[in-house]
């Protein structure tokens, strides 16, 4: 991907430098912002972020500077920006090998004491050398469950298990609930899930997990005998005990009434969205995003070159304005192609 700034990034860029020039002569910042903050994001009361990052298993084999780079930014912005909760989708390793969690610690710990980090690990965080043929992972030995019990917001795990974690965060009006669940969920993962919802009905609703919607935009379903590349039944995991996105949906996410928001990625060059509702009526907004190129970590390009996504929420008493902006703190740039804006509603 080129590093030219698209032509509104350019125009940001010398209008903040003229607005610098003028604040540092009149004594006054310029604009809607301080002009050594105009970076494209609007700092406004009443406007908070949380912060999703895709797939980052070239950056710890490969690239470690662009992992450490969006952990950095998003260590930097949470006060300025709001950011209230921060959530991987998975795939945090290629190899599930020591090396590559330590990279992944040392971009994650430092958010630890001070936000929800949730953290859902991905067919690549399992098993030997990544191959997801069971469940084992390095992910406990880096991010130990007793740490994160200890941190902000954290409320439960399944099981005792650093990778299935629920979390509570505030809004400025709503309250929300953040369930982070492994690939390939076990059945009595989806029950947790199901039951955690289902106890804080006051609370918005929000699963984050590896796999759970294709490059089209529709749930993994195994059962509609239609081909899905990346199908968590493709892999050893599902010998035993493992689900779907669809039966996450229906057993979960479907049956409570305050289920909102969905995340996921997996999918190279994927991003992709779905609205349905839920059994109660109200829209649960599903988002996939995921930057790596492909299959395989190229050795040269920065692969998906550090793309994340940071979702701005506004809040009234009724319902939740989601502005969705797709951002690369090691380019800073944004991706305009990845935007979005919907509303959910309150419980």
């Amino acid at each position: 991907m080129s590093r030219d700034r698209p032509f509104f990034l350019r125009v940001a860029a010398h209008r903040g430098l003229v607005g610098a020039l003028l604040g540092a002569l009149a004594g006054v910042s310029v604009g809607c912002v301080p002009a050594e903050t105009d970076d494209g994001f609007e700092r406004r009361e009443g406007v908070f972020r949380v912060v999703l990052v895709p797939d980052t298993q070239c950056y710890s084999l490969l690239y470690p500077e662009i992992l450490e780079a969006q952990g950095q930014w998003i260590e930097e912005h949470l006060a300025d920006l709001d950011i209230r909760a921060v959530a991987h989708l998975g795939d945090i390793t290629e190899n599930n090998e020591a090396a590559q969690w330590d990279v992944a610690r040392r971009a994650f710990a430092p958010l630890v004491d001070s936000v929800p980090v949730v953290l859902s690990p991905g067919n690549h965080d399992l098993g030997p050398r990544g191959s997801a043929i069971d469940r084992s992972s390095m992910l406990e030995g880096f991010f130990p469950l007793g740490e994160m019990a200890a941190a902000p917001g954290f409320a439960e795990s399944f099981r005792g298990e650093a990778g299935n974690t629920a979390w509570f965060f505030e809004g400025e009006r709503h309250a929300y609930v953040w369930i982070g669940v492994e690939f390939a969920p076990r059945d009595a993962v989806v029950q947790w899930v199901h039951d955690v919802l289902a106890a804080h009905p006051e609370r918005i609703g929000i699963i984050s997990t590896h796999a759970y919607l294709d490059a089209d935009g529709q749930r993994y379903d195994h059962t509609n005998g239609v081909a899905q590349a990346f199908c968590p039944y493709e892999y050893g995991v599902a010998m035993e005990d493992a689900n779907d996105g669809q039966e996450l949906f229906d057993g979960a996410i479907a049956p409570n009434a305050n289920a909102r928001l969905v995340f996921s990625g997996h999918v190279p060059n994927g991003f992709a969205h779905r609205v349905d509702s839920n059994e109660a009526g109200a829209d649960v907004h599903q988002l996939m995003a995921d930057y790596q190129t492909g299959t395989r970590c190229p050795e040269t390009g920065g692969d998906g070159n550090g793309f994340l996504l940071a979702l701005e929420l506004e809040e009234d008493e009724r319902s939740v304005l989601v502005r969705v902006r797709s951002y690369s703190p090691w380019l800073a740039e944004f991706r305009p192609d990845h935007a979005l804006e919907f509303s959910v509603s309150a419980p």
